[in-house]
């Protein structure tokens, strides 16, 4: 059972492949344990990454050795290897013989071997609290990790919409720990606000390089012309030092935004979804959607896509008619064929083409 949000047993058992979330639950435990017993004194006992029989003979002299100058003792084996190749020996009798009155015990492992008899006791013995990473999952790691960028953003005393998070996570992973970076400096960026807008995001969080490309079609998308031939810069200069980008796989980025943007129009005319101006309520609307609806080839298929990709594509929509998509599309589909066709600066074709889009009568 898990320690976190209750008052803890004398024995606890943390583990997981996220250690931002293991360091944040141990703390929380040591926190609980030095309040509700001050004159405990601490120790530490680090474990040795791949030799168990050492960590063990360092450990258990210290299970064994009561407190000299205090009433208790509170003993973390912080990084125990479980992971290691041997089992023996165990500590596990050693545990099971301590003093609760005199003990609080914490173990962390972030490598370990579920197969193991003495995972299998320690689980048995303590409270556990298991720290998958929320990578690991999948759809409900993308929204815990939404969740904790929110709730990170109000320990600083600062607002972040849900959208604005949802913006951060997509360009930023799900590693807790790089979302806490990169949550810390938007929430600098935002100064004396109250509010951490989407501009605090990308004025300071790094995106990788497809992400990158998202920030230029989006800009596009949102008919922001400076914003889009900054972006588009940007993304110029990284074409001439990488040369696994290009400009035509750029343009078919842009393509695949105004193709979704003009789904989502259709889907929204039919009433099939509705624009609330809420993110999290595209996702049940998705997954309601009649496959009879769609299209079989996942490129053209909605329901197919990230939850948010399909938002962003609905507020995108708010800007362009019909006959508007459907001219923009044409402006795509030319612009494709005069990059293969003729020997025209392409960086001067997709300037062309940004502006074509942008400067439209929005019909």
């Amino acid at each position: 059972m898990s320690a976190a949000g209750r008052e803890t047993g004398p024995l606890q058992f943390v583990h997981g492949d996220d250690d931002y979330r293991i360091a944040q639950v141990c703390r929380n435990i040591l926190d609980l344990w030095r309040k509700d017993s001050p004159d405990f004194e601490l120790e530490i006992v680090e474990g040795r990454p791949g030799d168990w029989p050492g960590s063990v003979e360092t450990f258990l002299p210290a299970l064994r050795t009561p407190a000299l100058f205090s009433p208790g003792k509170i003993l973390w084996w912080r990084d125990c290897p479980l992971a290691s190749g041997a089992s023996e020996p165990s500590p596990v009798r050693a545990i099971e013989q301590m003093d609760a009155e005199r003990f609080r015990l914490l173990i962390s492992a972030r490598e370990l071997d579920k197969r193991k008899r003495v995972f299998k006791d320690l689980s048995r013995l303590a409270d556990v609290t298991p720290c998958p990473s929320l990578e690991s999952l999948g759809k409900k790691g993308r929204h815990e990790a939404i969740g904790f960028v929110i709730e990170t953003a109000r320990n600083s005393e600062k607002v972040m919409d849900r959208a604005v998070a949802e913006r951060l996570v997509e360009w930023t992973g799900r590693d807790r720990r790089t979302l806490a970076s990169e949550c810390e400096k938007a929430i600098l960026h935002a100064g004396g606000e109250e509010r951490i807008a989407q501009r605090d995001v990308e004025a300071t969080v790094w995106p990788s390089r497809q992400l990158q490309a998202f920030a230029f079609v989006d800009a596009v998308a949102d008919r922001d012309l400076p914003r889009a031939l900054d972006k588009l810069e940007d993304e110029l200069f990284g074409i001439g030092i990488d040369s696994r980008r290009s400009e035509i796989g750029l343009l078919y980025t842009l393509t695949t935004k105004f193709r979704m943007i003009l789904m989502v129009k259709d889907l929204l005319e039919q009433g099939l979804l509705r624009d609330t101006g809420n993110s999290a309520s595209v996702k049940p609307q998705l997954e309601a959607l009649d496959d009879s609806h769609l299209a079989v080839d996942r490129r053209f298929n909605p329901k197919q896509h990230n939850p948010y990709v399909v938002f962003s594509a609905m507020q995108q929509s708010r800007r362009y008619g019909r006959k508007e998509l459907v001219r923009i599309l044409g402006v795509l589909l030319k612009t494709n064929g005069d990059m293969l066709t003729f020997s025209v600066d392409p960086a001067s074709q997709l300037r062309k083409c940004v502006m074509d889009i942008i400067r439209g009568s929005g019909a």
